[in-house]
């Protein structure tokens, strides 16, 4: 595997691991979802509100702290402690120290579940999951926070909210009907 620090989006910088299939892609092909990144560098403005649901090493949440800039406002969710922790270091490589990082999966209610670690076999950091079968019954465990995304707001409420990204392995019907009212209020 190659570990290096590759140029990324506008101007960013973004440290990849080829042995995760994402970051493989990006180092190959310089981004993952680049329709995604294309979206956000379009829509988002500086002061604006983006939260990045599943965000893995934050190949969006990078763009969305870029755009927003730091009178805007930036949450990332990431459960799983691998990406997280590379999530945070390239937040830090490109200077967005204000951008709130989360570690807790969302879904339809706030509560404890157990959650199952990403598969190092399979090469790919992004596969953990609420459910087993997404990932493997074999694979580590912990006690995760589910929160509700309408729990999170009430708790944290944005003057506004410009963005969702959401990719949860599985969660997503889950994170929309936890996110009723807030979707509802920043329609």
């Amino acid at each position: 595997p190659v570990r290096t620090i590759v140029d990324y989006d506008d101007g960013l910088l973004l440290h990849v691991d080829t042995s995760s299939f994402c970051e493989w892609y990006i180092f190959f092909y310089g981004a993952f979802r680049p329709e995604i990144s294309r979206l956000l560098n379009r829509i988002l403005r500086p002061g604006h509100v983006a939260i990045d649901i599943g965000a893995n090493i934050g190949m969006h949440s990078v763009i969305m702290a870029n755009r927003c800039g730091p009178k805007g406002r930036v949450v990332s969710f990431e459960p799983d402690p691998h990406p997280l922790a590379r999530l945070r270091a390239n937040l830090k490589l490109n200077g967005f120290d204000w951008v709130e990082t989360q570690q807790a999966a969302l879904s339809a209610k706030t509560e404890t579940r157990k959650f199952f670690l990403h598969d190092d076999t399979i090469g790919n950091f992004a596969n953990a999951s609420l459910y087993a079968e997404n990932v493997g019954a074999n694979t580590p465990t912990m006690d995760m926070d589910v929160v509700a995304l309408d729990d999170f707001i009430a708790r944290n409420p944005p003057p506004r909210l410009d963005v969702i990204k959401l990719l949860a392995q599985g969660e997503e019907w889950n994170v929309l009907q936890g996110g009723r009212k807030t979707i509802e209020k920043y329609r």
